[in-house]
């Protein structure tokens, strides 16, 4: 069914760093963590991120990795970025953001 279709991503320079596919699993996963932590206030809608993980393929020359996470269908949309915008039809979005800023002490924007 739905919920076995993932997506697999593989750079498109030759010549990547393999641990760029591990840093982005770990910013998934550590943005999941900030989502945790913003839910355990019990916003009016709450906040998720996919879980992903690297792939290696060994059946192909050179064993290419992959980064992989769930397929989701539908249209993506951008709420907000990390300067000046953000898109005044959703609330949650640029809560979150503004979350993650403030409880990481200004460090980390989500």
């Amino acid at each position: 069914g739905a919920d076995a279709l993932f997506v697999a991503k593989v750079s498109k320079e030759k010549n990547a760093d393999p641990q760029g596919y591990f840093s982005d699993v770990q910013m998934q996963m550590e943005a999941r963590m900030w989502a945790q932590r913003y839910n355990e206030r019990l916003p009016p809608k709450s906040v998720d991120f996919i879980a992903a993980f690297v792939l290696e393929r060994i059946d192909l020359e050179g064993r290419v990795l992959c980064g992989v996470e769930k397929f989701i269908d539908g249209n993506y949309r951008k709420w907000n970025n990390n300067w000046d915008w953000n898109d005044d039809e959703r609330n949650t979005p640029q809560a979150f953001s503004h979350f993650t800023w403030e409880a990481s002490n200004r460090t980390l924007l989500i």
